[in-house]
């Protein structure tokens, strides 16, 4: 799945990063390069916490500016909001999910 953000350069040299699809993330770098990594990082932190809190997942509307892709191979969440889209599950992201949920410790019941 691929979120696409916009990217503009600040007075101060940085680039600042929003996306319109989630206005609660913004992130910068002092590179444009830096600011698609930072904006790959909140992306995937702030999807991770939408789901894990049960907020309802929004499919991306937004079709302008730099893409930047949800990273399913390394969160639950992002696989879990994947298949809540309707998308097929890639069999490598289900079997991390799956790899990547802990057991309950014994004393946890």
């Amino acid at each position: 799945m691929v979120y696409f953000c916009e990217i503009n350069k600040n007075d101060d040299g940085l680039y600042i990063v929003n996306f319109p699809d989630k206005p609660n993330v913004k992130t910068c770098g002092t590179s444009e390069e830096e600011a698609v990594l930072m904006a790959e990082d909140a992306l995937n932190a702030i999807i991770e916490t939408e789901v894990s809190h049960g907020i309802p997942f929004v499919a991306p509307k937004y079709k302008k500016g730099r893409p930047v892709s949800v990273n399913y191979g390394n969160s639950i969440a992002a696989t879990t909001a994947q298949a809540a889209a309707g998308q097929a599950v890639p069999a490598t992201a289900a079997r991390g999910t799956e790899e990547a949920m802990p057991a309950v410790p014994a004393w946890s019941s």
